[in-house]
């Protein structure tokens, strides 16, 4: 069996920070980002996003908000409140010795 020749690219969609340059690139060409005449048309990522550096690239790439649904789960049901407290604790350190500025500080301070 050539494990090669089985596997089909449609069977795979593209990550989602992946597809994000594109989608804020149409966004802004169809004057939904930056026109005064309208509101900021605002971008959400969900999915692919386990840690502090993928929270950065999203928003670095135009996201205003990142979902973090699966490790809020993992922390939730193995740790309790606990996990959940430790997850956004290890988010904002994490985020914070990223980026080694302020440039993050108000959207970090509300975690």
């Amino acid at each position: 069996m050539n494990i090669e020749a089985d596997l089909n690219p449609q069977d795979y969609a593209p990550s989602p920070l992946a597809l994000l340059p594109a989608v804020v690139s149409a966004l802004t060409q169809h004057g939904y980002m930056n026109n005064p005449r309208r509101p900021k048309f605002q971008v959400f990522v969900d999915g692919g996003v386990r840690r502090a550096t993928d929270v950065l690239k999203a928003v670095a790439l135009g996201a205003t908000a990142v979902g973090i649904g699966r490790p809020m789960i993992y922390a939730m049901s193995t740790y309790g409140e606990e996990g959940v407290s430790r997850l956004l604790q290890i988010l904002k350190v994490r985020t914070s010795l990223c980026t080694r500025c302020g440039a993050y500080e108000d959207r970090t301070s509300s975690i």
